[in-house]
Parts: C-alpha cells; sequence; structure tokens
C-alpha cells in the first residue's frame, strides 16, 4: 500500500496534512494507523519492517480511509502530538522498533 503526498497540500490550522493514497488493493486503514515516508518517492505506506534511513515512521493516520484500486484517496493524517503507544496501528506482525519511536520523536510526535 503506498500513499503520495498530494500536490494540492496546503497545511490546515490544525496540524492536519492532507495524504493522497494509490492502493494496491481496497483496504480500510483504521484511524492510528502508522505511516512510512519514503524519500526516493516522496511517498508513504504503513509502516512495517523494511524501514531504513531512506524509508522511517513519519505520520499518524487520523482518520480511518478505505483505499482504491483505482483512484487516489485523500486522508488526512498527523504529524505532531502525544498518542497511546499501544493503540497504534502498524503492518500485521509487525511491532514497532526503538527506531520507529526515535523517528516519530524526532519528527513532533510522542508516544504514551
Amino acid at each position: 500500500m503506498t500513499f503520495s503526498v498530494g500536490s494540492t497540500y496546503t497545511a490546515p490550522e490544525d496540524g492536519w496534512f492532507n495524504i493522497a493514497a494509490t492502493a494496491d488493493a481496497e483496504v480500510t486503514l483504521e484511524r492510528g494507523t502508522v505511516l512510512a515516508y519514503i524519500v526516493a518517492s516522496d511517498s508513504c505506506e504503513v509502516l512495517g519492517a523494511d524501514s531504513t534511513a531512506d524509508k522511517y515512521a513519519s505520520y499518524i493516520l487520523a482518520e480511518d480511509v478505505t483505499t482504491s484500486k483505482t483512484e487516489v484517496v485523500v486522508a488526512q493524517a498527523y504529524q505532531t502530538g502525544k498518542f497511546i503507544e499501544n493503540a497504534l496501528v502498524v503492518a500485521e506482525s509487525y511491532t514497532l522498533a526503538a527506531a520507529d519511536i526515535k523517528s516519530l520523536r524526532d519528527g513532533g510526535i510522542y508516544l504514551v
């Protein structure tokens, strides 16, 4: 599942920002899903085991969104804030690593 930052992005006053999705399949992503930013493609995907220096935990999905096989889907994600760590959602069979927590913290997302 890959998401790309929308070209019409403007930062709302409340600190959310828009993320456009180009999905491999129709899937509902839950609020609280941790998104990993991919430097090479300037896009995001659900955080999983393949995090690297060029692909790292960055945002938290603000509301449920159903992706599409054929269309870009726009959703909102938190860029900063405090979140309950065990309430966050990541890829199946993955657990947040210390490097993920540091990456989120460095970007302004704090876990409690």
